[in-house]
């Protein structure tokens, strides 16, 4: 809030109002300044990067954090009290599991608990964790994007998988430890008007968060550079095994 300190800050950008491609060019420029003030210091442990406008949710290695900007926690993330727990347990529940399954992802689990690059599992575990990765790798690969043209590449997008899946395994099985123990095993009431169960609503409130619309031009971007799968492949694949789940 402080108009002496934001304008000192942002003195050396002189944005026109003619040239956006120029002022692009500037702000990129200042953020990479920016980032590389931090170069060789000491990662600030408590810090925040993440303006708390942010509508989305991060994890940190190198500070061993979660991170929820305010943002997120509103609808359709959070839904507060006055609706079934199912809602909220589908949709900011499984974001909070993504982000900590992260912590055990690919990459990880090779920081400690202190944020440091230090592998930290034994060696018959990462051995075993390498080899249960192969199948994810190839059952995301399998996978076709109508809209992109391609498949998805399931080496690439394999730490997000890893943590989509865990995170939904995880949210899952928490609502239903709170059905158990909270309300001692008595469903909540349901939604009037709809037919739905509240493990249904769980699932439809994921879906709804993921549900995304994409052109086939950023459908391709999406498969070749980025880092999550195609929303409809954000699932596991084998939840018919999950028997409460129908």
């Amino acid at each position: 809030m402080n108009d002496t300190h934001v304008n000192e800050d942002l003195k050396a950008i002189k944005f026109s109002e003619a040239d956006y491609f120029g002022n692009v060019l500037q702000t990129r420029k200042y953020l990479a300044q920016s980032d590389f003030f931090w170069l060789r210091k000491a990662v600030p442990k408590t810090e925040w990067f993440t303006n708390p406008t942010t509508v989305n949710a991060f994890y940190s290695a190198s500070t061993n954090q979660i991170r929820f900007p305010a943002g997120e926690l509103q609808k359709p993330f959070f839904w507060g009290t006055e609706y079934p727990r199912s809602l909220s347990y589908g949709a900011i529940g499984v974001i909070v599991g993504h982000e900590f399954t992260h912590g055990f992802d690919n990459n990880g689990r090779k920081y400690d608990k202190n944020g440091n690059l230090d592998p930290w599992w034994s060696t018959e575990s990462e051995e075993k964790f390498k080899e249960k990765t192969k199948c994810m790798i190839n059952q995301y690969s399998n996978y076709y994007w109508k809209k992109a043209g391609l498949n998805v590449k399931g080496k690439r997008t394999l730490g997000e998988n890893i943590a989509d899946n865990g995170g939904l395994r995880e949210a899952f099985r928490a609502y239903r430890k709170w059905i158990n123990d909270r309300r001692q095993g008595l469903e909540e009431p349901l939604l009037p008007g709809i037919t739905f169960t509240n493990n249904q609503l769980f699932f439809l409130s994921y879906a709804h968060v993921r549900c995304n619309s994409y052109r086939p031009e950023a459908a391709r971007e999406q498969v070749q550079i980025g880092a999550h799968s195609p929303p409809q492949f954000s699932q596991p694949a084998n939840m018919n095994e999950w028997p409460l789940s129908k």
